[in-house]
């Protein structure tokens, strides 16, 4: 824990209040009940810790800090502890509890009251009443805030804001000022005119006005804009680019009368929408570049295919060079082995017809050689089955001749 000095306080107390004193922006939102806060309690000291961190705030360095944010924190840690919370930033403690880096000290710079609403708003579920609560508070402590910037900060409408500040002003609860400060900080009139809106109206139309609220035309330089694009309409009826502009920004689009001005689309008399004339333009020449790059890209693909099919031609050179080549390597080989074969052929078939031969020797050489001889026949350039018919012709021939001379 760190010391005890100016700038961080310690509580050592039967309770946290009693030497911690609490910003009135910390009561903005309702205390939790002891159920609540008991089971809040068993959540950050069993389970899963302190996970949101406990503000502090002052406006120097020279003036007190104040509780702004975890009230019912600390009073779910000493209810489940039954021990005093000690709280000096960074951390805190209760009896074996303790949370390191959990404790924010936060000055001037920091809106008190929004940072506690932003801090609960989304962790709380409010219910209108309490929203309409929460709001009055605001208005108490600074009435002079815009309804506009009161609803932003609670997430409610600035209709609801305007509904409430005027019920406490009539119950004498709040001033009715007659200037207001806006998000920018801006004073602005609390009650503007109404004599240029009912103009508006009468120009276009409450209907029309009011169909345009929350849309991109809701403002005084856009509604003022219309009533020039409208003249010359009927009474009671619009201009065809008025009733196109309206109908645009009430179906959600973007649209600006005065941008449709400065544009020379209305002296041009372009329709205004995603059926106007415009995007009808917008929407061809989006379709030219993607046919241009559709093209591109058939170029790229045909250039493509071309070399594709050219490198299909030189890997069929390739790979008949290299079967040519190792023919003409093996060939040899070959042919080499059949002209040993043809030999050997030969050579048995003049063992065969030898004189001095056995006929049952010469019998086998014969079949040996003419085996050989049909084997090769169908390969070697000069020898067929007519040569093979011959030669076992000449054998035959030969071998009468030698019983017929054995016999003599």
């Amino acid at each position: 824990m760190p010391p005890h000095n100016a700038k961080s306080p310690v509580c050592h107390a039967s309770s946290w209040r009693n030497t911690l004193p609490v910003h009135p922006a910390a009561e903005l939102f309702p205390p939790m009940s002891p159920d609540e806060l008991r089971e809040l309690g068993a959540d950050i000291v069993k389970k899963n810790g302190l996970v949101a961190p406990i503000a502090l705030w002052r406006r120097n360095p020279n003036e007190p800090l104040q509780l702004l944010d975890g009230r019912n924190r600390l009073d779910a840690i000493e209810l489940v502890t039954g021990r005093t919370v000690e709280v000096g930033a960074p951390s805190l403690m209760a009896g074996d509890f303790l949370a390191t880096d959990k404790v924010i000290v936060l000055d001037k710079s920091v809106d008190p009251y929004s940072y506690v609403i932003s801090a609960n708003i989304q962790r709380r579920h409010l219910t209108a009443e309490q929203r309409r609560s929460l709001i009055a508070k605001l208005l108490k402590v600074d009435p002079s805030k815009s309804d506009r910037q009161i609803a932003a900060t609670v997430k409610a409408s600035p209709t609801t804001v305007g509904t409430v500040r005027a019920e406490m002003e009539a119950a004498g609860e709040v001033s009715n000022l007659d200037t207001r400060i806006d998000a920018k900080g801006v004073q602005q009139p609390a009650k503007r005119s109404r004599r240029p809106q009912l103009y508006r109206e009468a120009k276009l139309g409450a209907d029309t006005v009011a169909k345009i609220q929350g849309t991109s035309l809701d403002s005084a330089a856009e509604m003022d804009e219309l009533v020039i694009l409208n003249r010359g309409a009927p009474k009671g009826e619009l201009t065809k680019p008025v009733t196109q502009l309206v109908a645009a920004a009430a179906a959600g689009q973007k649209v600006s009368a005065v941008e449709y001005t400065k544009s020379g689309a209305a002296f041009r008399r372009e329709d205004v929408g995603v059926n106007s004339a415009g995007e009808a333009e917008r929407l061809r020449a989006d379709n030219d570049q993607l046919r241009a790059d559709s093209r591109l890209l058939e170029i790229r693909i045909a250039g493509l295919e071309s070399e594709v099919e050219e490198l299909k031609a030189e890997n069929t050179a390739l790979r008949a060079n290299e079967t040519a080549a190792s023919r003409n390597k093996g060939g040899g080989v070959l042919l080499l082995r059949e002209s040993e074969i043809l030999r050997r052929a030969l050579s048995l078939i003049r063992i065969a017809g030898a004189p001095d031969t056995a006929p049952s020797d010469a019998a086998i050489s014969e079949r040996e050689a003419l085996g050989a001889l049909q084997a090769l026949a169908t390969v070697l350039t000069g020898i067929d089955t007519d040569h093979v018919t011959i030669i076992r012709k000449h054998t035959k021939e030969k071998r009468c001749a030698k019983k017929t001379h054995s016999a003599v």
